[in-house]
């Protein structure tokens, strides 16, 4: 709080969307104290509750409706009361759904229309700052329409006499609302329209915040409270059959291909529950059967449960987790935080698919996250690195010597990086049973660890990728010569030699190399192989991989320059993880450029390399983590 307060209108409370009015009351009650200034974007439809839906539901039951169409909706898996729901779409007779993959509503309609993924659509957008317009970035790849040429058909047959093609359509709005002397064709190329309408400011109304305050004094506790989120990989179930997003961690459970329900440390011990053990989950008549995880800094009482799993269709996301959606209340108020839960053991375990499974650095500091008096004053950061004798001479790079850089302190452990580098670099996805036995291929991982008590701790995150060690550990254990280092500092893989001993892996400090144990692509068809990468080798199995500092695009500027008879310029080569990284915590650059951005980096007084003790001479730096957090006595160490 005393933070909050010094940093005054610079600050802003956030809320969770599956948090209940009260606690966003509350949350713009926090900013309207502040000073925050709170912005919206240009006033939209509402959008209807699950309060609305349920009416919409008893009226289809009564036959007040002769045809429905479904497009970019799911209420066959998301409604609440599936019963209900069953029982009202089949009085309707006429059902039509518009999708691109079939789902549990489509399992319900009579006419499929198949449409056409985004990336083939024209569209535009609103944001608070401008509109947004899209082009199609590729032809179609099926014979498929896009749901709004599919909705204009339908009211072409029935004489409303709209566009032809929602091409046309949105030609002709956007010709009407552009600024004078902006094409339609330019505003395109520019992507941002100008002129758009800005964001409004928001009211504070006070009344409804002494409402909600008195509505959360007069409650009362009951078993547990239940908070039901949107999934970190499906959302609601939308993007369940990505397998990309299936395997990519959750932040904070470490969790892949399941929703278990989280349970806090002191909850754990009271219930005798262990990681794994199977628990029912009641709320309201409805029950779930489904694993526990013991989440360290949740809240005792609560419980949290993710949304968007237990899907019954899809060659993805069939069977994988619970649907946790029969749990949900129709409430608008509350749907996603229920009280009155319960939860007991069900007998029986089930393994865990997560990624990380030791969750402390015992004293070691991997990732260093000091307060700004820690890094000016104490002895944490600034250690004495006695001088290693190493066997190896030292290399010498005469062109280039490529490294990276990657800031602690904006790191927020999304893990957009990881997916970045898994769609660049053809790293194929393994499956939950895989990576329970702990083979998953992701070329970067990103550890999380706690620090303090379990009940409350400080969470850190630190990106993990092949380090390109200059004396790496890895290189003189391979008796086939595939794993060695480049003239420009570049820590090489030669697949075709790979014989696959894993002695490099064995060997390596940082565990960051992937053995393929399975065949993962050798049997994909079109259109699945056309999610590679074709500048990107496709490995088969019995090779080991890892990072390679995405030497394709290296190579493909190191082209370019010496076709424009120049140097590489600073920043000119962008990582896929660097590209993807939302927070721009990474950086990538030439070391032997000392005015390169890199370089100075490297020498910043935050600076430090992981296990730089044993002498392997990484290529990576990481910029410790700093907090300024406000001390006793009500100011901030500097």
């Amino acid at each position: 709080m005393k933070d909050l307060q010094r940093a005054g209108r610079n600050a802003v409370a956030l809320c969770g969307a599956q948090m209940p009015a009260e606690a966003h009351q509350a949350a713009h009650l926090l900013n309207a104290m502040l000073g925050s200034e709170a912005v919206a974007a240009a006033p939209a439809e509402p959008l209807a509750t699950v309060k609305d839906l349920d009416a919409t539901v008893q009226a289809m039951a009564s036959g007040r409706y002769a045809s429905v169409i479904f497009w970019g909706v799911n209420p066959a898996f998301t409604f609440p009361r599936a019963g209900a729901w069953k029982e009202a779409v089949a009085k309707t007779p006429l059902r039509a759904w518009i999708g691109e993959v079939e789902d549990e509503t489509a399992a319900q309609c009579q006419l499929l229309l198949p449409e056409n993924h985004w990336l083939e659509s024209w569209g535009d957008f609103s944001t608070p700052e401008a509109a947004v317009l899209q082009q199609p970035t590729v032809g179609t790849l099926y014979d498929t329409r896009q749901g709004e040429d599919i909705l204009l058909g339908i009211l072409q047959a029935l004489g409303a006499g709209a566009s032809a093609s929602y091409h046309a359509y949105l030609q002709a709005r956007w010709k009407k609302e552009l600024p004078l002397g902006t094409t339609f064709e330019q505003a395109l190329h520019d992507g941002l329209v100008k002129g758009a309408p800005k964001a409004a400011s928001l009211s504070f109304k006070g009344a409804s915040v002494a409402a909600a305050a008195k509505k959360a004094v007069d409650a009362k506790a009951a078993d547990f409270e239940l908070v039901l989120f949107p999934g970190f990989a499906t959302h609601d179930g939308r993007h369940a059959n990505n397998s990309w997003l299936q395997e990519t961690p959750d932040p904070i459970t470490k969790m892949t291909w399941d929703n278990p329900v989280s349970v806090s440390v002191q909850d754990a011990k009271a219930l005798g529950l262990q990681e794994g053990d199977l628990v029912s989950l009641s709320v309201d008549g409805a029950t779930l059967r489904l694993p526990a995880v013991i989440q360290p800094g949740q809240a005792k009482g609560t419980l949290a449960l993710a949304l968007g799993y237990g899907r019954a269709t899809g060659g993805v996301a069939k069977g994988v987790g619970a649907n946790a959606f029969p749990l949900m209340g129709l409430d608008p108020a509350s749907a996603n935080v229920r009280a009155g839960a319960r939860l007991a053991k069900a007998g029986g375990r089930k393994e865990l698919s997560r990624t990380q499974s030791h969750h402390r650095m015992e004293g070691r500091d991997l990732v260093r996250s000091l307060t700004m008096d820690e890094f000016l004053h104490g002895p944490k950061h600034h250690r004495h690195m006695p001088a290693l004798v190493s066997l190896y001479e030292d290399q010498q790079f005469p062109d280039h010597k490529w490294g990276m850089v990657i800031d602690l302190a904006a790191c927020v452990g999304c893990s957009a990086c990881v997916v970045a580098c898994q769609s660049e670099n053809n790293v194929p996805v393994v499956g939950p049973e895989q990576v329970a036995k702990g083979r998953e291929m992701h070329w970067i991982r990103i550890d999380r660890y706690y620090e303090g008590e379990l009940e409350n701790p400080k969470v850190v995150h630190q990106p993990m990728l092949c380090q390109h060690c200059d004396s790496a550990p890895c290189e003189n254990v391979c008796p086939v010569n595939a794993t060695n280092h480049s003239p420009d500092g570049l820590n090489q893989m030669a697949y075709n030699r790979c014989v696959g001993t894993r002695y490099c892996a064995n060997n390596c400090p940082y565990k960051v190399r992937r053995f393929n144990f399975l065949e993962y692509t050798a049997y994909k068809t079109e259109p699945e192989t056309l999610v590679n990468n074709p500048e990107v080798t496709v490995r088969p199995r019995g090779v080991m991989e890892k990072c390679s500092f995405c030497v394709q695009r290296i190579n493909d500027v190191k082209i370019r320059a010496k076709g424009d008879g120049r140097a590489i310029l600073d920043n000119e080569v962008t990582t896929a993880c660097m590209a993807g990284c939302p927070s721009d915590a990474i950086v990538f650059g030439d070391l032997k450029n000392p005015n390169s951005r890199i370089a100075k980096l490297v020498g910043d007084k935050r600076a430090y390399r992981v296990l730089e003790e044993v002498g392997a001479k990484p290529a990576i730096t990481y910029l410790a983590d700093l907090k300024n957090p406000a001390v006793e006595g009500g100011s901030h160490a500097h």
